[in-house]
């Protein structure tokens, strides 16, 4: 569910992106890892230890916070499509892998869809 979900936002984002070309309007996905917002203090139960553990090295909220002021601070003609901001210590857990996985899965299909392009002479 968790791939899913986040597929579906950077579908929404692309779309927003195409209807939104020809007015003054960006649109930017903004992909942050662990955040220190509090939530790992919230988890209870047996993922307990483990959000601890994940959110060790998490970033600080003002981090995130300067990236999405960089994403609108370009120039006008400039669209920044997707930031994934993260800590530098990640630790890999099953959905940092996963979402590696996916990316690597997409970049394989834009890849190919070039290559189809590309390979087109009339």
């Amino acid at each position: 569910m968790h791939s899913a979900s986040k597929f579906a936002l950077r579908a929404l984002s692309e779309g927003l992106r195409a209807e939104l070309a020809t007015t003054p309007i960006r649109s930017t996905l903004i992909t942050p890892g662990a955040v220190d917002t509090g939530i790992q203090h919230k988890t209870t139960g047996s993922d307990s230890a483990r959000m601890l553990e994940i959110y060790k090295n998490a970033i600080s909220p003002e981090a995130v916070a300067r990236t999405i002021a960089f994403a609108m601070e370009q120039p006008a003609n400039v669209d920044i499509n997707e930031i994934v901001v993260r800590p530098t210590a990640v630790l890999l857990t099953s959905d940092v892998i996963e979402e590696l996985r996916d990316r690597s899965d997409e970049l394989g299909r834009r890849e190919r869809l070039l290559q189809q392009d590309t390979a087109w002479d009339p």
